[in-house]
């Protein structure tokens, strides 16, 4: 009887600092029922969510994780799912795919499996779109409202939101709004602590702005992350 209470208690922890966005402890927390539980897919699942929030820009961990459990869940749907969209975040869209298919094949009435399959291709379409709005001066601003409803899809998709703040940013600069500019620049960052192109782009803006020294601070990140990246020399020159 004691086990089950801190089972139930355990539970209820992990759900809580989820939703408190405190991953670690609900990584922690789902470790500890799985301890018991050893075939609960459901708090497995639990347990691979928390690893991928708590650092959605490096799949590592997810992947390692999930690799130890695939022998065991092979045939398990919700497992599919999860290592299907650990693929995809990883960039491997076409494993990721072949994955989230199976899982939806093993449980065809499981909206969630069917509803994330639709939204990649609503994805990628919504930002072609915006990308096609981009390209023409009088239609910025419908570009830029386009690019906001890019974001709506999935916060876990780093790679893809990266993409679109990176886009936004360059058309709010085009237009002047140079502080918002910034703002996606920074959050492409939080998305990508690597993401050379927004370091490079906010070392622009600040030049042209002539804060000097931001704008070097700017192109040494670059430096950091590609030493070799194109006309990196001529603009470290120029501040």
């Amino acid at each position: 009887m004691y086990i089950v209470n801190e089972l139930i208690k355990w539970t209820g922890l992990a759900k809580v600092a989820f939703e408190r966005k405190e991953y670690r402890e609900s990584t922690f927390y789902a470790g500890k029922i799985l301890e018991h539980c050893t075939d609960s897919m459901e708090h497995y699942a639990l347990k691979i969510e928390s690893i991928i929030t708590q650092s959605p820009s490096d799949m590592t961990d997810a992947i390692r994780f999930t690799t130890t459990l695939q022998d065991r869940f092979i045939d398990n749907p919700l497992f599919l799912f999860w290592r299907g969209r650990i693929l995809l975040y990883n960039g491997q869209a076409d494993m990721a795919r072949k994955y989230l298919r199976q899982a939806l094949a093993l449980d065809p009435d499981e909206k969630m499996y069917g509803n994330f399959i639709k939204s990649l291709s609503k994805m990628e379409k919504a930002k072609a779109a915006a990308e096609e709005l981009q390209k023409t001066a009088s239609t910025l601003d419908q570009a830029i409202e386009a690019y906001a409803g890019c974001l709506d899809f999935d916060p876990l998709n780093v790679e893809y939101n990266q993409s679109v703040l990176y886009n936004r940013a360059c058309i709010l600069s085009r237009t002047g709004q140079n502080d918002k500019a910034m703002v996606d620049l920074d959050r492409a960052i939080k998305c990508n602590p690597e993401f050379v192109a927004a370091y490079f782009k906010k070392g622009d803006m600040k030049l042209e702005q002539k804060e000097y020294e931001q704008a070097i601070g700017e192109y040494s990140k670059v430096k950091h992350f590609n030493p070799s990246a194109p006309g990196l020399g001529e603009k470290i020159r120029h501040a």
